[in-house]
């Protein structure tokens, strides 16, 4: 098969959930909506190195009363990449976020949709498209 566009060195081989979590707010206590981005090793076969590129989210959900967050990741097959200097890390993931930040984004919202419906309010203050 020919590409008429050019892909990115890597390809997306599986997201998955490391991590959720549901619970209620302190009284008073309120809950922004937060993500962070960071990569990781996943070890080296004769495809070359995976990495994992980790998307954390955490969001008000029930009118504020309870918080759910998610930590999700990609693992990259076949990415190339010196990661031997946290420059160089920084440098992978720059040139990585492109490649996965929206299916991670897509990937966590809808798991933080599952977490939220068993609310009995289970609205979620929480963009649709991928925040910048």
């Amino acid at each position: 098969m020919t590409w008429s566009y050019p892909i990115p060195s890597g390809t997306i081989g599986a997201l998955r959930v490391m991590r959720s979590i549901c619970n209620p707010l302190a009284q008073g206590q309120e809950a922004d909506l937060t993500s962070h981005l960071s990569l990781g090793e996943d070890g080296e076969d004769d495809a070359g190195r995976h990495v994992m590129v980790h998307l954390e989210v955490v969001a008000p959900a029930n009118a504020g009363k309870h918080f759910v967050g998610v930590t999700a990741y990609a693992v990259v097959l076949n990415a190339h990449d010196d990661l031997s200097t946290p420059h160089a890390r920084d440098e992978t993931l720059k040139r990585l976020a492109p490649l996965v930040v929206h299916a991670l984004w897509d990937y966590s919202l809808a798991h933080l949709r599952s977490l939220a419906s068993g609310l009995m309010d289970s609205r979620l203050d929480v963009p649709e498209v991928t925040p910048q």
